[in-house]
């Protein structure tokens, strides 16, 4: 079979190939892919009618009817071993099966589409009815909340300022305390250390006086000893005003540090609260802004529908008067 239709195929000429068998081929697969082969290369290759002589059922029917449908041809079969031309049965094509359906499916659905197409437009207008009532609603609760929201806005606005500044003032407070405190233990530091120095003096002048009386050949080693140790006293006198002034230039230092920390963090909330009541406005700004372009588009669609109304019924009219002029 693969070489008769390679012959055929051959003749330039031919419009049609009718393949007579009974389809037990010796290579159905490679007839087949011969087809397609020739299908893929030649787009206009004639179209092959199969003419099944065989069964009518089983793998046989099945080969000449894939001839067929590989070459967008017809699938014929004879009703009986023999006979006449007109008791050949005529099967259609899967192409012409789908197109029969695919015709009757767009009637169906134009009828559908017409039925959906009516209720649409009425459940269009009964919306649009609802929706004039509803806008009108929506317009008068759009008014009650923007004037609610103003109102709390203000009020929090009022409450973040009224909090910055109680937080301004207990900074200031716990730095004055604190500075307060430091100071005064500065102060009783030099107070006690100037109460010790004196104390010392005094005893060490009455050693002295002792010395001097039983000892006056040991006035100048008692007089060196004594400027050696005034030296020192002077020294750790320094010594412990520096340290106590360090201190209390750090602990100074600390507190504005802390000061300066609340103070700022009370600055990033107040912003902050602040640029939250700005999104907030201006979020309700944009709102209300599409909300009147709502309004102003549905306004102009009843003037227009009204001028439409008035104009039919004008015309009504003018034909009713001209009717009974006549």
């Amino acid at each position: 079979l693969a070489s008769a239709l390679q012959i055929a195929f051959q003749c330039q000429n031919a419009t049609e190939v009718f393949v007579l068998s009974d389809g037990n081929v010796d290579d159905p697969v490679g007839c087949l892919d011969l087809l397609r082969r020739v299908r893929h290369l030649h787009k206009n290759a004639p179209p092959i009618h199969a003419v099944n002589f065989g069964s009518l059922q089983g793998r046989a029917a099945d080969f000449m009817a894939d001839v067929a449908a590989s070459s967008r041809g017809r699938y014929l079969e004879y009703s009986a071993p023999c006979g006449l031309p007109q008791r050949v049965l005529k099967i259609e094509t899967a192409q012409d099966v789908h197109a029969l359906r695919c015709a009757a499916l767009s009637r169906e659905n134009a009828v559908v589409f017409a039925e959906a197409q009516a209720v649409y437009f009425d459940e269009a207008r009964k919306v649009k009815l609802r929706n004039e009532g509803r806008v009108t609603a929506a317009a008068a609760d759009q008014a009650e909340q923007a004037k609610g929201v103003l109102a709390i806005n203000r009020k929090r606005a009022r409450d973040a300022e009224a909090a910055h500044g109680r937080a301004i003032a207990e900074s200031r407070k716990e730095f004055q305390i604190a500075t307060h405190d430091k100071e005064f233990f500065w102060q009783r530091h030099v107070v006690q250390n100037s109460l010790w120095n004196k104390d010392e003096r005094w005893r060490h002048a009455d050693e002295v006086k002792a010395w001097e009386a039983e000892y006056e050949g040991m006035v100048g080693h008692a007089e060196q000893k004594h400027r050696q140790r005034l030296k020192q006293l002077e020294l750790a006198d320094e010594t412990a005003v520096a340290s106590a002034q360090a201190k209390y230039a750090a602990a100074v230092a600390k507190a504005e540090a802390y000061n300066g920390l609340m103070l700022k963090r009370a600055t990033e909330k107040f912003e902050a609260e602040i640029e939250r009541i700005d999104i907030l406005n201006n979020s309700l700004l944009e709102r209300r802004a599409t909300h009147n372009d709502l309004v102003f588009a549905i306004r102009d669609e009843n003037e227009k529908r009204a001028a439409a109304m008035a104009a039919a019924i004008k015309q009504k009219a003018n034909l009713r008067e001209g009717e009974e002029w006549r």
